[in-house]
């Protein structure tokens, strides 16, 4: 019998996620990763620590990844469960609290991993579109559709926009409801707004963070969740045993111990940022969207560039690379978003996209 025939139906419309590769003399603003790289202290760690690759991670490595994690974050210990990268939190998310045909709640636009899981679990997806001009989650719009829903994910600051589309005191009107709300902080350390103190109040609500961005360990993939005691025992039950090496623990407490550096690669990255923003909001052609997270989202206002093109022209060109928003949902053919790099990559990206407006006319 084909495999084809052995596949569970509801992964016929999906394809498979990757990013297309990029050649090494490209400034790569396309993922917002973090350009200024990981403290010195990870580097020194994880050499030291090689002849860890040939040994499974034990029970005393992710206890002591979590005891780095509960000093960071002001939560005990049982409020903590670890993952290979966040995106693994939120595959245990859906696997322990839906089945096929149960339905969820996404806003739009956001990342699309959040949709690409739900459909992979056979879950159906509501969408709810954030408000513009300043893509603002309106709860006259979320509750029902939350009524109707098992999970609903939120990302806050959101990707791509950059802005925070939930107040707490937002929150907690969905939090009343019979729905399990999963927050992504993926940005916290850019923001500075969480969420997470409300998880010792609502056995209903996970938020899940990352290692891959001001940590700078995206290639390492180290990410968390943190919930009530409750919701953090089921998703230990389903969370895939020795999922964290060693080296990827032992990295993670590395960059936990080194609290100045990751202030340095914030503040530099916010410096960046507002850099960016002052800039575009010079050029005539565009319009920036205000963030708190490690990029920048923009509009084109002229019709007769469209994204792709643009972001195509930037990358031919320029060799800076930024990402394409034309295919996400709630945006369209005029969105693209930058990531913050260093300052000379900002400045570059700047230049760049002045001399392509100019060029595209």
């Amino acid at each position: 019998m084909k495999a084809e025939k052995l596949a569970n139906p509801w992964l016929d419309k999906l394809r498979p996620y990757y990013e297309k590769p990029l050649p090494a003399d490209v400034i790569k603003l396309d993922l917002s990763e973090n350009l200024y790289g990981p403290s010195p202290k990870v580097f020194d760690v994880v050499f030291a620590n090689l002849d860890a690759i040939g040994q499974y991670t034990r029970l005393d490595h992710v206890i002591e990844l979590k005891n780095a994690l509960s000093k960071y974050t002001g939560l005990a210990v049982e409020n903590i469960s670890v993952f290979h990268g966040a995106d693994a939190a939120l595959d245990c998310v859906l696997r322990c609290f839906t089945k096929p045909g149960d339905k969820v709640v996404i806003h739009q636009p956001t990342y699309p991993v959040f949709i690409s899981f739900a459909k992979a679990f056979g879950v159906e997806v509501i969408d709810v579109y954030l408000k513009k001009p300043n893509f603002t989650l309106s709860l006259d719009e979320a509750i029902p559709a939350c009524r109707e829903a098992k999970v609903v994910f939120i990302c806050n600051p959101n990707n791509p926009t950059g802005n925070i589309v939930i107040s707490a005191n937002e929150l907690s009107e969905l939090l009343k409801l019979d729905i399990m709300v999963v927050i992504d902080e993926a940005y916290y350390e850019f923001s500075k707004y969480t969420v997470a103190h409300m998880v010792r109040d609502y056995s209903n609500l996970i938020v899940i963070r990352s290692f891959s961005k001001a940590f700078g360990l995206a290639g390492l993939r180290v990410g968390y969740a943190l919930a009530a005691e409750e919701a953090i025992n089921i998703l230990e039950k389903a969370r895939i045993p020795y999922e964290i090496s060693i080296l990827e623990s032992k990295a993670a407490i590395a960059a936990l111990s080194d609290l100045e550096y990751l202030e340095q690669v914030v503040s530099s990255c916010i410096e960046g940022r507002d850099f960016v923003y002052r800039s575009l909001l010079e050029l005539s052609d565009v319009k920036p969207y205000e963030s708190r997270a490690n990029f920048l989202m923009f509009s084109l206002k002229r019709g007769d560039i469209k994204a792709p093109k643009l972001a195509e022209h930037l990358l031919n060109k320029y060799r800076v690379a930024v990402k394409d928003l034309s295919r996400f949902k709630g945006l369209g053919e005029e969105y693209l978003r930058v990531g913050i790099g260093k300052m000379e990559h900002n400045k570059i990206f700047v230049d760049s996209l002045k001399a392509a407006l100019a060029e595209l006319r």
